[in-house]
Parts: structure tokens; C-alpha cells; sequence
């Protein structure tokens, strides 16, 4: 996003979401984490900087992309934060036996929006979504796990 993306609008007070940004400057250089279409606020956590996907490809030697997933149950979301690894887990509803399989492997949480409880990015707490930085040979499975299957992830020690 450059500041010159972002206009400033007038907006109801009751439905400005927490965070979000007031000066179009403040977006600069970030990228978007998650879908903001025209019209809608942006927050503090619809936007991560490139230099934490960088930092990170760059200490591990990998190349690198970021990719958002929603998981399953939100509640593992909230213990995560920006640094920790993780691998990424997919398991399908109702499958006999009940099988989970990993599509990620040592992914680095680049950003965890917080559901809003109001407003236009409001959510219903049914999943969570969290940015993730991989790999981009893991791009494929995870995207195909993310729209057919439900995920939850394992924290890897430090």
C-alpha cells in the first residue's frame, strides 16, 4: 500500500473499528493481511509490514511469501503472536479414520487480527484467521487445505 491508496472519509464514531488508521501515511509501505475492499476502515491488523516476511526469509536463508489461513477454532489463534513457528494442520470433517496432516512445516506468524466486535470488518468468531510466512512451494497445499478442510496449528519450541 502506498498513503496515496488510503483516502480519508468521514465515519460514524460507533463504527470505527479498534485500530484503525487516521493518517493514510501510516499505511505506507505495509501490506494488506487480509481482503480490504473500497470504502472499508484499516486497521493496525489488516496491514503487516514486509519487513517481518523479510527479516524472517532472510535469517532462515528461504525465500518466502505471506499467506493468510483461517483456523478452525479461534480460541488457538488468541495464544499465538507475531514471531512464534508454527506447523499447520489439516484434518477434514467426518473423514473415517479421523486423520490430521501436516501442510506447513516451521511457518512464522507474521500477524493475528483480533476479531472486531462491530462495524463493517465485524466477525462472527466461527474461524480465525492468522498470517502466516512460508515457503512458496507450501502455497498450494495450504490454500487448497484452507478452502477444503478445517486447520489448527502445533507451536514449535524456540
Amino acid at each position: 500500500m502506498q498513503a496515496d491508496d488510503i483516502a480519508l472519509r468521514p465515519w460514524p464514531v460507533e463504527g470505527v473499528p479498534p485500530g484503525a488508521l487516521t493518517d493514510p501515511a501510516e499505511a505506507a509501505g505495509r501490506v494488506a493481511a487480509v481482503a480490504v475492499p473500497a470504502g472499508t476502515p484499516v486497521t493496525t491488523t489488516s496491514v503487516v509490514s514486509p519487513q517481518a516476511l523479510s527479516r524472517h526469509m532472510t535469517a532462515s536463508g528461504r525465500d518466502g511469501v505471506a499467506i493468510p489461513i483461517r483456523l478452525s477454532d479461534p480460541s488457538v489463534a488468541a495464544l499465538l503472536a507475531p514471531g512464534d513457528r508454527v506447523d499447520v494442520w489439516s484434518s477434514r470433517e467426518g473423514s473415517v479414520p479421523a486423520v490430521a496432516v501436516r501442510v506447513a512445516a516451521s511457518a512464522v506468524v507474521l500477524a493475528v487480527p483480533r476479531p472486531t466486535s462491530g462495524g463493517l470488518l465485524a466477525t462472527s468468531g466461527a474461524s480465525a484467521l492468522v498470517v502466516l510466512a512460508v515457503p512458496p512451494a507450501a502455497v498450494p497445499a495450504l490454500a487448497y487445505a484452507t478452502s477444503s478442510a478445517r486447520l489448527t496449528v502445533t507451536v514449535l519450541a524456540a
